[in-house]
């Protein structure tokens, strides 16, 4: 928490100076609970955008080769990140989001699954509802705009680009059901949350 704290102001300005980053929204952001974080994932920075863009301090979901990259490692806090496995679904790494979230914690998660199709969303996984329906938290949908140029699909390294935007939507509420209907539930959810993501400006 000490580390973070020092780091923070520093990454602000960083993003600022270097990406031009312009934050929408933040106040819809609840400021105590449990809350699900679910951005689009346009570049290996977001973690960095969102982290400096959220008013509280997030932990990520991230997949775990990514706990080998020390840059990113560096970037995203891993040590109080989730890791989670490729293919077939975390049981560990999902009780660990629901403890935390329960706790009271705010987790970001990219419901892609992976990196955007050259900066264009691409159809969501169940993840993000999933959590909520869960934990009975909210998800806050986070878009990241303009950020592919600063680190394009191919690309080795990230380099500077203005203007960059965080933008911040409502909270959106899973409901609670019985276990038959909720497939149904999450699919409504998640197909709520990609409309939420167009409205805000992702395409």
């Amino acid at each position: 928490m000490f580390i973070y704290r020092i780091l923070i102001p520093l990454l602000r300005i960083a993003a600022k100076v270097l990406f031009g980053l312009r934050v929408y929204n933040a106040n819809l952001v609840p400021r105590i609970g449990g809350i699900i974080i679910a951005s689009n994932h346009p570049t290996y920075l977001d973690p960095l955008f969102i982290g400096c863009a959220c008013p509280r301090r997030v932990s990520f979901v991230a997949k775990r080769p990514i706990f080998n990259m020390p840059l990113l490692r560096t970037l995203l806090w891993l040590d109080d990140c989730i890791p989670v496995s490729r293919g077939a679904g975390d049981i560990g790494a999902l009780r660990e989001c629901i403890k935390r979230l329960k706790s009271g914690e705010v987790i970001a998660i990219f419901p892609e699954g992976t990196r955007s199709d050259h900066g264009r969303m691409r159809q969501f996984t169940h993840g993000a509802a999933l959590l909520a329906q869960l934990s009975g938290c909210p998800i806050v949908p986070c878009a990241i705009i303009n950020a592919y140029p600063a680190w394009r699909l191919n690309a080795p390294l990230p380099r500077p680009h203005w203007r960059v935007e965080v933008r911040f939507g409502e909270p959106i509420t899973v409901e609670q059901c019985d276990p038959e209907l909720r497939e149904i539930i999450i699919q409504r959810a998640t197909d709520e949350l990609m409309a939420r993501m167009r409205q805000l400006g992702v395409h």
